[in-house]
């Protein structure tokens, strides 16, 4: 499996105050905010939205419990690599039972057994300028 994740308008959640986001034409996405604090999510995106509240379909693939994964990043940031990428797992009752920050491309998870579903997002750590193009989370065999 390999599943690409956009930065699309609709899916997902980010950052607004203070930013500039621009939808590039080639699906490309750049985010500009000189006044983000280090830690803050600047887009996320969550395996259980509901369809009744968000009228989108789910935005992230579903995984395998017990199964490793990797994720790659393609974005680009200034000051170059003021970003990383966290999953959160979260139980039925949407509490936390694991969390695994990504902080290089093809980094690797596995998906805990007590997980139903997990948000991915998109850390700042001290970035103005971020240029992002996808997420792709793969199974570790590929």
């Amino acid at each position: 499996m390999n599943f690409k994740l956009k930065w699309e308008q609709t899916s997902g959640f980010f950052f607004y105050y203070g930013s500039k986001i621009k939808y590039n034409h080639d699906e490309t996405v750049s985010f500009e905010n000189d006044l983000m604090s280090p830690g803050s999510v600047i887009v996320g995106w969550d395996s259980s939205l509901p369809f009744q509240t968000t009228r989108t379909t789910l935005v992230l693939p579903l995984l395998k419990r017990n199964s490793e994964y990797s994720i790659q990043i393609n974005a680009t940031s200034i000051p170059e690599n003021n970003f990383f990428v966290m999953v959160t797992f979260l139980d039925r009752f949407d509490k936390r039972v694991g969390m695994k920050a990504i902080k290089h491309s093809n980094d690797k998870f596995v998906y805990p057994d007590d997980a139903y579903n997990y948000r991915v997002e998109l850390i700042n750590k001290g970035a103005k300028i971020i240029e992002f193009d996808s997420l792709i989370i793969s199974d570790s065999k590929n």
